[in-house]
């Protein structure tokens, strides 16, 4: 009766005070079935059990084995609760009975490990006789604090050339979790990728990415791995490369190939490796430009971000950006050309073929190459005979405006620049019209030459136009003295009055 009492309680998973000390008492019972479930009871409990811990931890030598094992998973389910019982949990290491020892083990592993003799516990259980005990030793050994876990990991490292495979395999694991490799392990990690066992070799390529030192050592071996036959070891070759930083540039050429790989796991892996090893970039420009002319759109566009983001450091690339601005694909050739904005004056060999897609079909890319000119700098300005051109006669509304800035942009002094840009106030889009007087604006008293054209286009029937030129006006200065009959006309029927104010102030030295 008492044995299902105690059962019955710990299904009720609370019960409170009254539970936990009757469950307490049960422990003290003479049937060892009833003491057996009443620590089971307790281990299931989620009422304060602290108080029975006392009891739960004499309970761990008890006469019966059952009650000792039920008593050793009690207070592993129980946790740090259980705390207090971590002496008698240590005594249980010198049990004969292996099951019990195992026990104990794992029980420690859930208990807190700042004991010293817990650890010392542990660490000795690493040298059992029995592989099943180490495996749990290493699997214990989980849960460490940071400065426990550096002290305990050169004997977890020599678990990873175990004779069973299961210890090697949960050494590993705990390594991983711990996020301590020490590098000394690289002999026994390197040796595991020519293991049988397809499990531990996947762990150890795992391991290899976590390595703290010796990363460059263990390139040519993750490299490799990237052509193997099995998908998982390919992919997890690849989670790896990305944990190298810049150790890891060395298998860019190997990881942008591997974007081609015929399964889509692992293309999406070698792509976020890519992107993880992106602050290594620079230095390897030229390689990812090899990547660049033909094969697969998902390559060449990988290789086309990762160039974009080392910017102007990547000028080593841009004869292969050149080229690829005649690619088939408009999506690729407005990337190339993004990419060469990127590098700015470095990519002043491109400028030829920056001005052939000035009459590329695609506005979108047409846009961009009036972009990327302008990213030049000084090394742009042959491009303005190009941009007037385009100003006066491309039939998208986007690029004209695009040109416009790029015209004051790229050359100010220019004495074609003004007169290209005045002209574009009387094309018949707003759209235009508008980005004309602010580039003229800009010019400041070298719009001189737009002087008529801006008196003309007070009268435009769009107020962002009209308020641009009012703005270009303003920054002539004394220059545009001729347009302030013009501005009072428009002041007197005018949204427009506080910068029609402010632009006869400057005209007027005030």
């Amino acid at each position: 009766m008492r044995a299902g009492f105690a059962c019955a309680l710990g299904r009720l998973g609370g019960g409170g005070k009254p539970a936990v000390a009757a469950l307490e008492r049960c422990l003290a019972a003479p049937e060892s079935p009833v003491r057996r479930m009443a620590a089971e009871a307790l281990g299931r409990t989620s009422a304060d059990v602290v108080p029975a811990v006392p009891a739960l931890a004499r309970a761990l030598g008890d006469p019966d084995p059952p009650v000792r094992r039920a008593a050793l998973r009690a207070v592993a389910a129980l946790g740090p609760r259980a705390a207090a019982a971590t002496p008698a949990v240590l005594l249980l290491l010198e049990s004969p009975d292996e099951q019990v020892r195992a026990g104990a083990i794992s029980a420690l592993g859930s208990l807190p490990q700042s004991d010293p003799a817990a650890l010392q516990a542990l660490r000795t259980a690493l040298s059992e006789a029995n592989p099943a005990l180490r495996r749990r030793a290493a699997v214990a050994l989980r849960g460490l604090a940071p400065a426990a876990a550096s002290s305990v990991a050169p004997e977890l490292a020599l678990r990873l050339t175990d004779p069973h495979g299961t210890v090697r395999a949960a050494a590993g694991a705990t390594l991983r979790a711990l996020g301590l490799v020490p590098a000394d392990a690289l002999p026994a990690l390197l040796a595991a990728l020519d293991d049988p066992d397809d499990v531990w070799r996947l762990d150890a390529l795992a391991l290899l990415g976590y390595l703290p030192g010796r990363r460059e050592e263990a390139l040519p071996a993750l490299t490799r791995a990237l052509n193997e036959r099995e998908p998982a070891v390919r992919g997890q070759a690849a989670e790896s490369l990305a944990r190298l930083g810049e150790s890891g540039r060395g298998a860019l050429p190997a990881l942008l190939a591997t974007l081609d790989d015929p399964e889509s796991p692992v293309r999406e892996t070698a792509a976020y490796a890519l992107a993880r090893l992106g602050v290594a970039v620079h230095h390897s420009a030229p390689i990812l430009a090899e990547r660049l002319p033909g094969g697969r759109l998902l390559v060449r566009r990988e290789a086309l971000r990762m160039i974009r983001q080392a910017g102007p450091a990547a000028d080593a690339a841009t004869p292969a950006l050149a080229e690829l601005l005649a690619d088939v694909d408009p999506a690729v050739r407005s990337e190339a050309l993004e990419v060469l904005a990127a590098i700015g004056p470095g990519a002043a060999t491109a400028l030829p073929a920056l001005l052939a897609r000035l009459d590329d079909d695609i506005i979108s890319v047409r846009v961009r190459a009036v972009r990327a000119l302008v990213a030049l700098g000084a090394a742009g300005a042959p491009a303005v005979p190009r941009l007037i051109d385009a100003l006066a006669r491309d039939p998208a509304d986007y690029v004209r405006a695009e040109s416009t800035a790029a015209l004051v942009t790229l050359a100010p002094d220019d004495s074609r620049v003004a007169p290209a840009v005045a002209a574009a106030l009387t094309h018949p889009s707003p759209d235009v019209r508008a980005p004309a007087a602010r580039a003229l604006a800009r010019l400041g008293p070298r719009a001189a030459p737009a002087l008529p054209a801006l008196v003309a286009a007070l009268r435009d029937p769009d107020p962002e136009v009209r308020g641009a030129c009012v703005q270009a006006l303003g920054a002539l200065g004394p220059a545009a003295a001729p347009a302030i009959p013009a501005l009072h006309e428009a002041l007197n029927a005018s949204t427009l009055a506080a910068a029609i104010l402010d632009a006869l102030a400057a005209i007027q030295g005030e």
